[in-house]
Order: structure tokens, then sequence, then C-alpha cells
């Protein structure tokens, strides 16, 4: 993408964004909101989040949202694979879920989501691309949900209004200055008390065996930001790691 071929534009007071004078390549998508359960949409609205200083997006937020335009079959693939692991389970446990909201394979993924926007966080320095999709929900349509992607694996989801966890501090910084005490949470189902708990460094093995399975891994600090989570699949990765291989293989 061309970095002449934006307008910048204030989406609310202080917030400024740059959004494309073309038409992007976005078939696919579009397809599957076709299909969804929600009125076909037109058209997506892509928000290429910035700042008030700058007079055209960053090369980052460039690549990342031309890795959305190149890869919307893996992108679907990823939100599939994290509503099976995380998303079902969690809400399965909180409401009833209808027998014809139920996925029972990628192909009907949206029975439950359908796309609204794509917006690509102010990124400069960072080694990952990151960007997030919000969704019409049909689990709760009246907050919606948006996921979080690194590169190509959704991270991290928030209804309407939530905010994401700091990935940056997270992902690309490796919680820097503050990572050789902290406290280590692990879930393995929504809504439970912790299989396990414990003070580990960033790079320290957590006396802790993963199956094959899906978890939900809470990191406490004393640092602020203070919390964080990640969302962990161990299928196919059975055995004892640390916090930063978790991150890495996330």
């Amino acid at each position: 993408m061309e970095t002449d071929k934006y307008i910048k534009y204030e989406e609310w007071e202080g917030y400024w964004c740059f959004k494309p004078l073309t038409e992007m390549k976005l078939e696919t998508f579009l397809v599957f909101n076709n299909d969804s359960w929600k009125p076909p949409k037109t058209d997506l609205k892509i928000i290429i989040e910035s700042n008030e200083q700058a007079n055209q997006p960053t090369n980052r937020q460039l690549e990342s949202f031309s890795i959305v335009e190149a890869n919307q079959i893996q992108i679907i693939e990823s939100i599939y694979n994290f509503h099976e692991n995380f998303v079902f389970p969690l809400y399965n446990a909180s409401i009833d879920i209808e027998e014809d909201q139920i996925i029972s394979n990628q192909s009907e993924t949206n029975k439950v989501y359908s796309i609204k926007s794509i917006r690509i966080p102010y990124l400069s320095e960072e080694k990952s691309n990151y960007y997030i999709l919000d969704f019409n929900f049909n689990y709760d349509d009246e907050h919606d949900l948006s996921f979080l992607f690194k590169d190509l694996t959704v991270i991290d989801f928030v209804g309407l209004g939530d905010d994401f966890i700091d990935f940056k501090e997270l992902y690309e910084n490796g919680l820097k200055g503050d990572n050789l005490n902290l406290t280590i949470a692990i879930y393995d189902k929504p809504n439970s008390t912790s299989v396990y708990k414990g003070k580990h460094s960033i790079q320290e093995k957590i006396d802790f065996q993963f199956e094959d399975k899906a978890y939900t891994i809470g990191v406490y600090r004393e640092k602020w930001p203070q919390s964080f989570k990640l969302f962990f699949n161990a299928k196919g990765h059975q055995s004892n790691y640390s916090l930063i291989e978790i991150i890495n293989l996330t």
C-alpha cells in the first residue's frame, strides 16, 4: 500500500486515524460476511490508528495491513481455532447457547462472527505485526467482540469498550525491567480456580506439566501495568515451559 493513498481524520477528539482512499482487496472477508448471521455488509471499515503529529501511516502499519490483505483465509482459520479453544468454552460455561449457534466446522465460523472493522494500532519499531478485527458477535450482540492478532494468530479478545492487554510490554518488551519475580497462574477451564500458581522469572521453567489442551495464563507483577493474560494451546507441546517460551509459541 502506498502512503499517499490515505486521508487523515479525527474519529473523535484526540483519536487520529488514517483511512485508505482506494478500495482494498478483502473479497474473502466480504464473502464471509455475506453468508453470516447479520445482514450482508458491502464494505468493511479500515482504521489505521495514528496521532496528531503523523502525516502518514508507519511502514510497520502498512506491512501489518498488507499481511491482513494477503492472508484472509488463514485469519479466518485462526478465528475458528481460537473460538473452539477459548471463546466457546468460556461462553458455554456462562450462558445458554442455542444449538444453531454452535460451530461444527470452520465453514460455520460466520454463524457467530461478522466482521465490522479492521484496526491497525500505532506501530513503529515492533518486531511482529499486530492488528484488531472487530465483530458483531452472536453470543452477545449488545457488547460485540474484538480479537487482537499477532501476525496470523489471535492472542487476546475483549468486549466492546474494553481494552486489550499491553501487548507491546508483554510481546515486544518481554516485561522489561521487572521479569524476575512474576506470579504465574494457569487455568485449564473458564471461570475456575487455577490449576497452578507460583513465582518464576520469565526465563525459568514453570513447575507445571502442560497437557494436550488449551490454557489461559495470568501473569502478575508489582510494576504497572501489573497484570497480563495469555492464551496457550499446548496441543503437541506437552512439556514444562518457561513464560518466554510460551510467549514465543503464541
